[in-house]
């Protein structure tokens, strides 16, 4: 639908249709699910986001944070080389905003110590419902921690990861260039997508 992304309100059973393989299914009840959100931003700030990436990463971040409720809480972890807590978790009615200007680049990329840091931070969430969103260009150099590990810490948690993933497909000159994670970068040959395993079957 064309205004997908407007909120409707007040919607009745009468109002709704659902489809299983083609099959109409019986709609019994509709919930309403207002309940307040945990979400930590993994924002990354390494020198590889120069350019589009960190353009439609500030705007990605700035709409999310738009759309957060009062009742809302969120934390801010940065990566570059290693990842940072700037911002605990704080309801969100205390924050004036995730600006990026104060973040330094950095020529190394921590991606999964950054979402392990994000899915330790659960463990003192406020609400039951966590969601991790991470924006990044997808590349990995730096980090310590598998992604196994990170992969069962997701699953341990049962938190939501969702992902930008910002790879525009010309450089800062326009020229066309292959995705990020197939490039070579300072001698290293990157091959495997994280962002897909990183959501995987989180449901995010």
């Amino acid at each position: 639908h064309k205004d997908a992304a407007r909120a409707v309100p007040d919607i009745t059973l009468g109002d709704l249709q659902v489809f299983e393989n083609g099959t109409e299914q019986r709609i019994d009840f509709i919930e309403r699910d207002t309940r307040p959100l945990s979400l930590t931003i993994v924002l990354d700030v390494s020198s590889s986001m120069v350019g589009l990436s960190r353009e439609w990463a500030v705007l990605a971040m700035d709409a999310v944070f738009k759309r957060l409720l009062p009742t809302d809480e969120v934390s801010l972890v940065v990566f570059g080389g290693w990842a940072i807590t700037p911002i605990p978790w704080s309801p969100v009615a205390t924050l004036p905003g995730l600006g990026w200007a104060q973040w330094v680049m950095s020529p190394e990329t921590a991606l999964l110590d950054a979402v392990h840091t994000s899915l330790e931070l659960m463990d003192g969430a406020s609400h039951g419902r966590g969601v991790v969103l991470i924006l990044s260009d997808g590349l990995e150099i730096a980090s310590t921690t598998s992604l196994s590990t990170v992969v069962r810490s997701r699953r341990q948690s049962e938190t939501a990861v969702s992902a930008f993933e910002f790879d525009p497909p010309w450089d800062a000159e326009g020229h066309r260039q292959q995705p990020r994670w197939v490039q070579r970068l300072e001698g290293r040959t990157f091959g495997f997508r994280y962002m897909e395993q990183l959501v995987g079957d989180s449901g995010g």
